[in-house]
């Protein structure tokens, strides 16, 4: 339910992006609970989303008694950024592209983060956002087949964030929230399934572009 009174004093109340990093999840997700009325939530006259921190504990509380799975705090959207740009300036792939080229790799990285992060989140199977998953890796197959690259150099970008990923869920996320074993794992399973989704994506749109150079082939690689 929307809640629209401004009893409480204003340091009792977040921002949608404070609250969201409070619970730990993505603020699309917290937008889509508090839509849902699963949260209150004020709105400004403005039309922008303010949390009460009474409000946030208690779902905190809710959640915990029936032992939701436990989300990866933002930091690790964080380390994960930050040890993916460290990771990067040392492959030998990205060494014969110039500035335009690993630019485009520094929004795919962003954008699969970000994707994950939603994915964590979510309580259902998340078809909309695996759904999403295979169209930027049909989208990084489509650029990488105008920048003269192959099957094999496509696919070890991928290979490169899925493995910098589960890295950065194995070793840096217990360090941030040790008691939360449960959302390492299945943090872990989602990677794995949103990667394999973008993967598919990129052998999907290489075959049809083959397809389309040779029709007799059949799409084959």
């Amino acid at each position: 339910m929307t809640r629209r009174d401004t009893t409480s004093s204003s340091g009792e109340w977040l921002t949608l992006e404070q609250a969201s990093r409070r619970l730990g999840v993505h603020a699309t997700t917290l937008r889509r609970w508090a839509d849902q009325g699963a949260i209150g939530v004020f709105l400004t006259p403005g039309g922008h989303r303010r949390f009460m921190l009474a409000e946030l504990q208690r779902f905190e509380r809710e959640r915990h008694r029936a032992q939701l799975p436990a989300l990866p705090p933002q930091g690790w959207a964080d380390c994960a950024i930050s040890r993916t740009r460290e990771s990067m300036s040392g492959q030998r792939w990205l060494v014969a592209y110039g500035e335009t080229e690993r630019e485009v790799y520094r929004r795919l990285g962003r954008r699969l983060i970000g994707l994950v992060l939603q994915y964590a989140a979510r309580s259902d199977d998340g078809a909309d956002l695996l759904g999403e998953a295979r169209a930027i890796g049909k989208e990084h197959g489509r650029t990488g087949l105008h920048l003269g690259q192959s099957l094999a150099d496509l696919l070890q970008v991928i290979s490169f964030f899925r493995s910098t990923l589960l890295e950065v869920a194995l070793f840096q996320l217990p360090e941030m929230a040790p008691a939360r074993r449960e959302g390492c794992a299945r943090l872990l399973r989602r990677i794995e399934r949103l990667l394999s989704e973008v993967q598919s994506g990129v052998v999907e749109s290489y075959a049809a572009a083959q397809a389309r150079i040779n029709p007799t082939s059949g799409g084959q690689i």
